[in-house]
């Protein structure tokens, strides 16, 4: 019995393969990779490393990932797609939403076992990994298409407040994903409860993460340049390793 793919990249890899022509071996050596890691790509499932992923989608004739993701877009909603950053340089591309749009027909592009995540609003007080003391999210969002793996299924959303991170192209507005299962590390964009230096819990915010130690770890890098947080204390909930700009999914 042949195995029903879920996996919508598995999925569109395969389409565009054999709309070349391409057979499995083909495509591999045209790519430099080996006919299993072909194979197991389109079987779904497998996280494909960055570099032989671009290697492989160049071999099927597309210039970046954009493209291929664009092309996949118009394929299956219609919609001309439209840019998307991380909190670093990459890029990625998000729906474009009209009136006329089928919501639906975007679910084709989710793995089957995605579920909505909370959004968190910006300053909220609690813990978002643990829900017993999680704040009261605002709301309930789909991770970012094609990032659903790269969130986590623990993930969660807050909502960005200011201007604090504008040089990290994080803007006001804006949705920082995170995920919790992810190792932070220094000198990238964290979440972090933060407690002020009279001790009192201020929050979760969006800062770098520079230092172990409270007075000098966690920074903005905005309008203002970097500043430090002032803080007595500080928790990390995980890396920011996506972001959604605002308005997108539209109110």
């Amino acid at each position: 019995m042949q195995q029903t793919v879920t996996d919508p990249w598995a999925l569109r890899l395969r389409q565009a393969r054999e709309h070349l022509g391409f057979s499995r071996h083909e495509l591999a050596a045209r790519a430099g990779v080996t006919v299993t890691t072909i194979w197991r790509w389109e079987k779904g499932g497998v996280d494909s490393r960055s570099a032989s992923r671009q290697r492989v989608l160049r071999a099927l004739g597309y210039s970046s990932e954009d493209a291929f993701l664009t092309d996949s877009f118009r394929q299956v909603t219609g919609v001309t797609p439209s840019l998307t950053t991380g909190p670093g340089p990459s890029r990625s591309l998000e729906a474009t939403w009209t009136q006329t749009n089928v919501e639906g027909r975007l679910d084709d592009l989710r793995p089957a076992e995605t579920r909505p995540l909370p959004i968190y609003g910006w300053g909220a007080c609690g813990d978002p990994r643990d829900h017993l003391s999680a704040p009261d999210p605002e709301d309930l969002e789909y991770p970012p298409i094609g990032k659903e793996r790269l969130v986590g299924p623990r993930g969660f959303g807050i909502k960005v407040r200011g201007t604090s991170m504008t040089n990290r192209r994080i803007n006001d507005g804006d949705t920082a994903w995170i995920n919790p299962d992810q190792k932070p590390r220094i000198g990238r964009v964290v979440a972090a409860l933060a407690w002020n230096l009279d001790g009192d819990e201020c929050g979760n915010v969006i800062k770098i993460w520079r230092d172990s130690q409270p007075e000098g770890a966690l920074w903005s890098d905005g309008e203002e340049g970097r500043i430090p947080l002032p803080c007595s204390r500080y928790e990390l909930l995980g890396p920011v390793v996506w972001i959604s700009p605002r308005g997108y999914p539209p109110d």
